[in-house]
C-alpha cells in the first residue's frame, strides 16, 4: 500500500465523525477522568471528559457514541453493503483502529470563530475551520500508536508541551484525493495526538495545540464557561447523541440583516440537540431553542411551523422528503422552542435511496414564485394556524398575487395559494368563495402533473372537507375516495398521505353514521402512522384521538378512554405540557367522562385545556371557543346553570368575531347558550336562539344539514315544553326526516330523535304511535350501540311511563328496573339522570301501593339531588 493511501484509510479511521456527520452519545458505564487509564470494558465519560478537556472559549459541543450509531438497525444495513462493507474492513486492517471496538465516543468542540467568523452566516456556517475533536477510547493508547506509527511512518511527528502530535499532511500540500466531506478535513492540515491512555484529539495545528494547553491546565477548561456548562445541563443525554451551541449575538444580528425570516430568532441564546434509539428501528430528534419569552418561542414556533408547511409543500414530488417533513412536530414552552423529529427505517431507506438517485445530479433552482413568494406563503401559513383569519387572508392574497407575477397562471406555485386561500375561506364559513379557488387549484395541478398525481389528490382532498362540512356528503365521497385511490397508487398504501386520506374518509363515513367503515379506516390509518412514525409520534396521537371519538359516539366508553390516555400520554411527552394539541385531547377526555357522569374527573381535564388553549392561541381563537362550549355543557349537565352561562356566551361572542355572525359555529353556540335556558325554563330566551340557530345553519349549511336536523330538534322540546304540540311534531318530524336521510335509518342520532316524538305522543295520549317509535329506538339503540348504553335507558323509561300511564305496572317495573341499571352501570349510582329515574319508580310503587318502597327511593333520590354539583 503506497504512503498516501496508507495515510487515508488512517485519516478516514480517526475521523468517522465526518463519516457519520451527527451529534451524538452519552456514556453509559462511570469512567476515568482525562489521564486515568481506563479499565478494560470501561467507558469514558464524554461529557466530564469535554469540559475538561476542551478551551473555555469553546462555543458549542457535539458528541456521538460511534458503536451505538453503528448498531442502529438502518445504519447497520448500510454498513452491510458490499461498498461500504470492504471500505470498512479494509481501513480497519490498514490502520489498526476499530471504531466499534476501540472508539467510545467522539466529541466535537466548536469554537467562535466556526459560528463568528467573516464568512459564516446562520445558513453556511464555516465548516470545520479550526474543530477540536476528542476521541474517548475503549482500548489503551499503546495499541493504538503503534499501529499508527507503522502504518504511517511518513506522518510527521512535533513535540509540543511534552506532547508528540502527527501531522498526517504537509504544509501546503492538503490532500484531494478523498471523497467528500473527508476533503474538507485534509483541507485543515490535520494534526492529532494522544493526551493519555484514554483520549486523542484531532483537528487544526491552533485546535489540537489549544487542547493540549488545557489538559497541561496552562489555559482554562470548558468547564469554567458558566454560559455553556448551564446549557449543556439541559440536554436530554440518555440517547446516543447530544450537543449544545451558545449562540452569539452577532451571528443572529447577521442572520437578520441576510433574511427577515431571522428576525424570528432575535431571543435566541443558545440550541440543544439529543438523539435517541430507544424505540427499536426509529432515531428521534430533539432540538430545543432557548433564550427567549413564552411570547418569542411561541412567535418562533409559529415561524417554524409556516416555514415546515412550505417545505412540506416543496416535498409534495418527493414521497422521502414529504415523510421527512410529516414527521416533524414544533411546539413552544415557556423557556423554549422545540423541534422534534421521528426518523423511523423506512425513512432512513427512502431518504437513502432520495440520495443515491441524486448523487452527481446538479440541482438547479426551478423557475417558480420566488423567495418573496415564499415568505409570504409561509407567513399567511402561519397566521392561518394562529386563528388570525384576517391577515392571513392579506398575506394569502399577496401570495397569490406575487405568484401569479413571477410564475405563470398555471404554475403550481400558483395553485399552493389558491389552497391556501380556499382554506382560509371556508375556516371562515365563506365557502361559495372557497369552491371556487379549489376549483381552479385542481386544474391547474392536473394540466401541470396529470389527473393521477398525489398533488391533484390534495385538491380533491380540500374539496372533499369543503362539501363534506357543508353536509353535501354525495358529492364529497367520491372526491376524498378518488383522492385516497391516487395517493395509495402514486405512493404505496403504507404513505402518511395514504393515511390523512383514509382519516378524511372515516370522518365522512363516521358523519353520516357508517361506524362500522369507520372503525376499518381508522384503524388502518392508525396502524400506517405507527409504522412509519413509531408509537409515539404525535400523528399516532391523532389516530387514537379519532378512533376514541369514534368508541365515545358509539357509547363505548371503555374502549374510548384507554385511547384517549395513550393519546394524551403521547402528546405530553412529544410536544410539551402546553401545545394546543394536548389541550384538544384532554378536552376530548373532559367530554367522554362528561357523557359518563364522571363530573369529578371531567372538569379538571376541561378546566386544563381552557388554561393551554388561552396561553397557546390567546383569548380570541376559535378553537378556545370550542372548549368552552364543552366546559359549559359540563356545567350545564352538573347543574351549575350560572357558571355554564358565560362561558357559552364568551364562546359564542369568540366565534361571532372570528366567523361572522352567519357562520356554522355561530350556529352551534346558538344552540348551546339555547339548552342551558330550556334547563332552566327561560323558554323565550331559548326561543330565541334557536330561531336563530336554525335561520343561518339553514342559510349557511342547506335544509339538510345534520346541525340542522340537532336545532330542529331541540326546538321540537321546547314547544314540547310549552305544552305547543302542534307546533312541537312537525319540527320532530322533520328533524327525524334530515337525520335518517343524511345519516342512515339505523343511526344512533336517529334513535334519540325518535324518543323525542315519542315523548310528544305519549304526553298526547297517542300511545300506539308512541310505542312503536319507542321500540324502533331501542332496536336501533341496542344494534348500533349495544342494549347498555344510556340511550337505550331513555328508551326504555319512555315505554314505562307509557305503560305506567295506562295503568300496565306489571310492564311498566321491568322497564324501569332495566333502565335503572344500565344507568347505575354506565354513569354511576349519583348521578342525576339516576334520581330521576328512581322518582319515576316512586310514583310507580305509590300507584300500587307500595308505599315504604316509594319512600325508600325517594329518599335516595332526594340524596343523589342534594349533592353539591
Amino acid at each position: 500500500m503506497g504512503a498516501m493511501k496508507k495515510t487515508v484509510v488512517l485519516l478516514t479511521l480517526l475521523s468517522w465523525v465526518n463519516v457519520f456527520a451527527a451529534p451524538g452519545g452519552a456514556a453509559r458505564a462511570a469512567a476515568p477522568s482525562p489521564g486515568e487509564m481506563a479499565a478494560p470494558g470501561q467507558i469514558v465519560a464524554a461529557d466530564k471528559d469535554l469540559t475538561e478537556l476542551l478551551p473555555r472559549s469553546t462555543v458549542g459541543v457535539l458528541v456521538l457514541d460511534i458503536k451505538r450509531l453503528l448498531e442502529i438497525d438502518a445504519i447497520a444495513k448500510a454498513m452491510e453493503g458490499p461498498e461500504l462493507k470492504k471500505f470498512y474492513d479494509e481501513s480497519v486492517k490498514a490502520s489498526g483502529i476499530d471504531p466499534m471496538r476501540d472508539v467510545a465516543y467522539v466529541g466535537w468542540g466548536i469554537p467562535a470563530s466556526a459560528l463568528a467568523g467573516p464568512s459564516s452566516t446562520p445558513a453556511s456556517p464555516v465548516p470545520f475551520k479550526d474543530f477540536a475533536i476528542i476521541v474517548g477510547l475503549r482500548t489503551q493508547k499503546a495499541l493504538l500508536q503503534g499501529p499508527v506509527k507503522k502504518k504511517a511512518p511518513e506522518a510527521k511527528e512535533k513535540i509540543y508541551s511534552g506532547i508528540s502530535i502527527f501531522a498526517l499532511v504537509d504544509e501546503g500540500k492538503p490532500m484531494t484525493a478523498m471523497p467528500g466531506v473527508l476533503a474538507e478535513v485534509g483541507k485543515m492540515n490535520f494534526r492529532f495526538a494522544f493526551l493519555d491512555a484514554s483520549h486523542i484529539v484531532l483537528g487544526s495545528d491552533p485546535s489540537v495545540k489549544g487542547v493540549i494547553d488545557v489538559y497541561r491546565k496552562k489555559a482554562e477548561p470548558l468547564a469554567k464557561n458558566s454560559e455553556l456548562i448551564a446549557l449543556l445541563k439541559e440536554v436530554d443525554k440518555s440517547g446516543f447523541g447530544w450537543g449544545g451551541v451558545s449562540i452569539p449575538p452577532e451571528l443572529i444580528k447577521r442572520g437578520v440583516e441576510t433574511d427577515r425570516l431571522f428576525k424570528a430568532f432575535e431571543a435566541v441564546k443558545g440550541l440543544t440537540v439529543a438523539l435517541d434509539d430507544h424505540v427499536p428501528g426509529s432515531i428521534a430528534v430533539d432540538i430545543r431553542f432557548f433564550g427567549g419569552t413564552k411570547e418569542q418561542n411561541a412567535s418562533l414556533a409559529s415561524v417554524l411551523i409556516g416555514l415546515k408547511a412550505i417545505g412540506t409543500m416543496g416535498a409534495a414530488l418527493e414521497p422521502a422528503m414529504e415523510v421527512l417533513m410529516n414527521g416533524v412536530a414544533i411546539t413552544s414552552g415557556g423557556d423554549h422552542t422545540r423541534l422534534s423529529l421521528t426518523l423511523s427505517g423506512e425513512t432512513w431507506e427512502a431518504l437513502s435511496g432520495l440520495a443515491q438517485s441524486q448523487a452527481g445530479e446538479p440541482s438547479p433552482d426551478p423557475p417558480g414564485a420566488g423567495e418573496e413568494w415564499q415568505a409570504l406563503s409561509a407567513e399567511a401559513d402561519t397566521l392561518y394556524r394562529g386563528g388570525d383569519y384576517e391577515r392571513a387572508l392579506e398575506a394569502g392574497r399577496k401570495a397569490l398575487e406575487v405568484a401569479e407575477k413571477n410564475a405563470c397562471p398555471d404554475h403550481p406555485d400558483v395553485a399552493v395559494s389558491l389552497n391556501l386561500l380556499g382554506l382560509l375561506f371556508q375556516a371562515q364559513g365563506q365557502y361559495a368563495e372557497a369552491e371556487p379557488l379549489f376549483k381552479r387549484a385542481q386544474e391547474i395541478e392536473e394540466k401541470a402533473f396529470g389527473p393521477d398525481d398525489p398533488n391533484v389528490a390534495t385538491c380533491l382532498a380540500n374539496f372533499g372537507s369543503l362539501y363534506s362540512v357543508q353536509g353535501r356528503y354525495a358529492e364529497a365521497e367520491p372526491l376524498v375516495t378518488r383522492a385516497l385511490a391516487i395517493r395509495e397508487k402514486a405512493l404505496g398504501p403504507d404513505h402518511l398521505d395514504v393515511a390523512e386520506s383514509l382519516d378524511e374518509l372515516a370522518t365522512l363515513h363516521f358523519s353520516q353514521g357508517r361506524n362500522a367503515e369507520t372503525k376499518l379506516l381508522m384503524t388502518r390509518a392508525l396502524a400506517i402512522r405507527e409504522k412509519a412514525l413509531g408509537p409515539e409520534h404525535p400523528d399516532v396521537a391523532s389516530s387514537l384521538d379519532n378512533l376514541a371519538a369514534l368508541y365515545r359516539a358509539r357509547g363505548q366508553y371503555a374502549e374510548a378512554e384507554p385511547l384517549y390516555k395513550r393519546a394524551l400520554a403521547i402528546y405530553e411527552k412529544a410536544l410539551g405540557p402546553e401545545h394546543p394539541d394536548l389541550a384538544t385531547c384532554l378536552d376530548n377526555l373532559a367530554s367522554l367522562y362528561d357523557a359518563m357522569g364522571r363530573y369529578a374527573e371531567a372538569e379538571p381535564l376541561s378546566a386544563r385545556a381552557l388554561d393551554i388553549y388561552e396561553k397557546a392561541l390567546g383569548p380570541d381563537h376559535p378553537e378556545l371557543a370550542t372548549c368552552l362550549n364543552n366546559l359549559a355543557s359540563l356545567y350545564d349537565a352538573m347543574g351549575r346553570y350560572s357558571e355554564a352561562e358565560p362561558l357559552c356566551k364568551r364562546a359564542l361572542a369568540i366565534r361571532e368575531k372570528a366567523f361572522g355572525p352567519d357562520h356554522p359555529h355561530v350556529a352551534m353556540s346558538l344552540d348551546s347558550l339555547a339548552r342551558i335556558y330550556l334547563d332552566q325554563d327561560r323558554y323565550p330566551e331559548a326561543e330565541t336562539l334557536l330561531e336563530s340557530a336554525l335561520a343561518i345553519a339553514e342559510k349557511m349549511l342547506g335544509p339538510g344539514h345534520p346541525v340542522v336536523a340537532t336545532v330542529l330538534n331541540d326546538l321540537g322540546l321546547l314547544r314540547l315544553d310549552q305544552g305547543r304540540y302542534a307546533d312541537a311534531e312537525p319540527l320532530c318530524l322533520r328533524s327525524l326526516e334530515v337525520y335518517e336521510k343524511v345519516l342512515g335509518q339505523d343511526h344512533p342520532s336517529v334513535a334519540g330523535c325518535l324518543n323525542n316524538l315519542a315523548d310528544l305522543y305519549r304526553v298526547q295520549g297517542r300511545y300506539a304511535e308512541a310505542e312503536s317509535l319507542y321500540d324502533r329506538s331501542l332496536t336501533i339503540i341496542e344494534k348500533a350501540i349495544g342494549p347498555d348504553h344510556p340511550l337505550a335507558a331513555m328508551s326504555l323509561s319512555g315505554l314505562a311511563l307509557l305503560y305506567g300511564g295506562q295503568g300496565q305496572f306489571e310492564l311498566a317495573e321491568p322497564l324501569f328496573t332495566r333502565s335503572l341499571t344500565i344507568l347505575e352501570k354506565a354513569i354511576g349510582p349519583d348521578h342525576p339522570s339516576v334520581a330521576a329515574i328512581l322518582e319515576m319508580m316512586a310514583d310507580l310503587y305509590r300507584a300500587t301501593d307500595r308505599e315504604d318502597e316509594a319512600e325508600g327511593l325517594e329518599s335516595r333520590a332526594a340524596r343523589i339531588r342534594a349533592i353539591k354539583r
